[in-house]
């Protein structure tokens, strides 16, 4: 299966290069030109996304913000913007890395790929401490990984280890 990813830049010619740039590589390709486009081909469920800040609509921390607690994948910015308070907002509304424009495809496509694996990795990790089971009206996932009962996707209770591990972090889980 071909990873999936979805450019969000309201510059068609960035979007044009990245697009053909990409489909070479044999990635699949989604593209949006603004920030209200972003969030509907974010229902698709990227792999990973490239996100331009200055977008019409939402900007792209406001797409980030809004999406980062209902999808996983790695979101990396596209931006001419990089002043430290803007780095900052960046990674507090959930960026995973940023590149700045103008850019190298031969940095862009390694950093991407690096990305892809490292979250390929964490999908194995999550799918082997997931919990399945069924009650009489519903199926149930648990992972104690994201510390939530999931049923139907839609997240039913969440919790913080302490309260589930009686104040001690399990080894396995971030201190």
């Amino acid at each position: 299966m071909r990873d999936r990813l979805l450019i969000a830049d309201d510059e068609a010619d960035i979007v044009t290069m990245l697009t053909s740039f990409f489909e070479g590589k044999g990635y699949e390709v989604m593209t949006a030109s603004d920030g209200i486009e972003t969030l509907r081909q974010v229902e698709k469920k990227p792999d990973l996304i490239l996100l331009d800040i200055s977008m019409p609509g939402l900007n792209g921390l406001e797409v980030c913000s809004r999406i980062r607690d209902h999808i996983d994948c790695p979101i990396l910015f596209l931006t001419a913007q990089i002043e430290d308070m803007d780095k900052v907002k960046g990674f507090s509304a959930g960026w995973d890395d940023y590149i700045v424009k103008p850019f190298s495809l031969a940095e862009l496509e390694p950093r991407v790929s690096a990305h892809l694996r490292r979250q390929a990795r964490h999908s194995m990790v999550v799918a082997e401490h997931i919990r399945r089971g069924r009650t009489k009206n519903a199926a149930w996932e648990h992972c104690p990984l994201y510390y939530g009962i999931y049923t139907s996707g839609a997240s039913i209770e969440r919790y913080n280890r302490k309260s589930v591990h009686s104040g001690r972090s399990p080894a396995f889980l971030p201190q």
